[in-house]
């Protein structure tokens, strides 16, 4: 199977943006192919799959900086009929070989995976935070938590603290290591992928660098946002550890947020599970969206792994 040429030639232009072949690009290359369902020659369905490599093709993964995937319906197919989708479902779980390990994270509009259940997947609830109707600035800036606010007006008027637009790569590595390494942990995602995706985001006019820099040229912090016909979503980001007390990060937020405005009406925070990152996200004002995780070990030896691993994180609880 090998649908990816259709599937480059008929993508929907609606299509969220990690779903979409030019990403799938950027963080599989050629370790990733799509299943498809059609009807009258039009693509009903489509399901992205991404292996471990291109050579053993043994594990369907989730690639880096690439918060979900799964299925997509054509709306204009299933007019959101219920019965239908799941009728697409199943068509597509069917299309699935034996891998010996599965695990997608699905868009949170996918509310149904019972066709998924019926073939022994399992499902795990994971949540992200997001900001409806960003083009009233005044209305969501109301719903800020107090320190949100506090943190934004020190930025602004202490520090002096400008939201600028950057295409330096390396600045903005340095910053998220510098970020990661604060909390102990190295940052594991090589810096050539966030080359790739601000190269080919900035080429469709879908994707950006935004610094928070001070009036000596500093830079506090720094996140990378990229959107859709529909979501902007926080991909990523960090602040200096040693600039911390600036309050810029909250600030470098809310630019993000009004600059995504010009192009959708939704911000997505993209996670996060840990509670002090949950809490600062809903800090401003953002909903709770649930979304599904969906796994299915068929290798004995992976089973075994993956329990001792659940077993680890309950323990570290």
């Amino acid at each position: 199977m090998n649908n990816q040429a259709e599937y480059k030639a008929t993508c929907p232009i609606d299509m969220p943006l990690f779903q979409q072949p030019f990403w799938l690009d950027i963080v599989a290359e050629n370790q990733w192919d799509v299943l498809l369902i059609k009807e009258n020659n039009t693509i009903a369905a489509s399901m992205p799959l991404i292996y471990n490599s291109l050579e053993q093709r043994t594990k369907i993964i989730k690639p880096f900086l690439t918060p979900f995937c799964g299925p997509y319906f054509n709306k204009e197919i299933t007019k959101n009929d219920f019965v239908k989708e799941q009728n697409l479902l199943m068509k597509l779980e069917e299309q699935i070989n034996d891998y010996k390990y599965f695990e997608q994270n699905w868009h949170n509009s996918i509310t149904n995976w019972l066709p998924f259940y019926w073939k022994n997947y399992s499902q795990r609830t994971k949540y992200t935070y997001i900001l409806n109707d960003i083009k009233n600035i005044d209305q969501f800036y109301g719903n800020f938590k107090t320190n949100i606010k506090r943190n934004i007006k020190k930025s602004k008027e202490k520090f002096n603290i400008q939201i600028k637009q950057s295409t330096d790569i390396d600045i903005f590595y340095e910053v998220l290591c510098k970020t990661f390494k604060k909390k102990g942990m190295s940052h594991h995602i090589p810096k050539f992928f966030y080359e790739r995706i601000i190269k080919e985001t900035s080429k469709r006019n879908c994707g950006t660098f935004l610094f928070a820099k001070d009036d000596m040229n500093k830079i506090h912090a720094v996140s990378l946002i990229v959107w859709d016909a529909d979501t902007a979503y926080y991909l990523a980001g960090g602040n200096d550890p040693e600039l911390n007390k600036s309050g810029s990060a909250s600030h470098l937020m809310v630019e993000a947020i009004k600059y995504a405005s010009q192009y959708v009406n939704k911000f997505d925070f993209e996670g996060s599970m840990l509670k002090s990152i949950e809490n600062y996200f809903r800090g401003f004002g953002a909903k709770q969206i649930p979304y599904f995780e969906i796994i299915k070990v068929n290798s004995r030896v992976m089973k075994m792994k993956f329990a001792l691993k659940e077993i680890f994180k309950t323990l570290k609880k």
